[in-house]
């Protein structure tokens, strides 16, 4: 089991087991997925305990799917050629709602905040350090957030891992962006588009990640190079547009 994005992850039972988390994860159910059985394992605190319990008397069945209806949950199965379900209701065991979540800081709240991380960018992932509320893990209480709510402690300094390769780039050995002459043998990057009007942006074969927001001012700015158009072309189309505008006759035909 893992509390951090797949960062890390924790045993806390053998064998294959089918699953399903309820109310935002305050309670997480497991069963047997292999072989036929009568109880299911359950836990209220991310792992930390579980216990074991039966939801029926009979005969064991074959468990096909759990499906959360949090804090209820379906537990569908067969026996034989027989298709059974039964419902469990985990609301009785918690110590009510949970409480503090305005407060995530405070010793007495039920919430805390957690930042996720990577190997490669640490905190900063997509160009920012995000810290999310959620319950503590061995708080017993009802999860009652509705959505999940983070706050941007700050925008990072841009870096490598925050940028993907431009259209018509692709990474080399080096884990460089060059341009895959492949795809686009027709695209020459530093050419100077025509018409030229007033400016361009050259590419430096990066663009940034969908939704990063790092800070360029302070870090590695791979973003295209914004050039002033030069030479007769650019002032030529400018010339060009403003007689035909103002030189072309115009005619009322009523």
């Amino acid at each position: 089991m893992s509390r951090d994005a797949g960062w890390s992850w924790v045993k806390v039972l053998n064998g294959s087991r089918t699953w399903a988390a309820g109310n935002r994860g305050s309670i997480l159910i497991f069963a047997d997925d292999l072989y036929s059985t009568n109880s299911i394992s359950f836990t209220l605190n991310e792992g930390l305990t579980f216990t074991e319990c039966s939801f029926t008397n009979q005969s064991s069945v074959a468990i096909r799917r759990i499906i959360s209806l949090s804090p209820r949950f379906l537990v569908i199965a067969s026996r034989g050629e027989q298709g059974v379900v039964w419902q469990l209701d985990f609301t009785p065991l918690h110590e009510g709602e949970c409480q503090g979540a305005e407060n995530p800081d405070d010793p007495i709240s039920d919430y805390e905040y957690w930042e996720p991380s990577d190997a490669l960018s640490g905190s900063c992932l997509l160009g920012r350090r995000t810290e999310y509320i959620r319950r503590k893990q061995n708080k017993l209480c009802i999860n009652t957030l509705k959505n999940t709510t983070s706050r941007v402690i700050q925008n990072c300094s841009c870096r490598k891992e925050d940028y993907i390769c431009d259209y018509c780039f692709t990474k080399n050995e080096m884990d460089n962006c060059v341009l895959d002459s492949t795809e686009c043998p027709w695209y020459d990057p530093h050419e100077v588009p025509s018409p030229c009007i007033g400016s361009w942006n050259e590419t430096q074969g990066y663009r940034l990640a969908a939704g990063d927001t790092c800070d360029i001012s302070s870090g590695l700015n791979l973003l295209p190079i914004t050039r002033t158009c030069e030479g007769l072309g650019s002032h030529f189309f400018f010339f060009f547009s403003y007689f035909f505008f103002f030189h072309s006759p115009f005619y009322y035909v009523p």
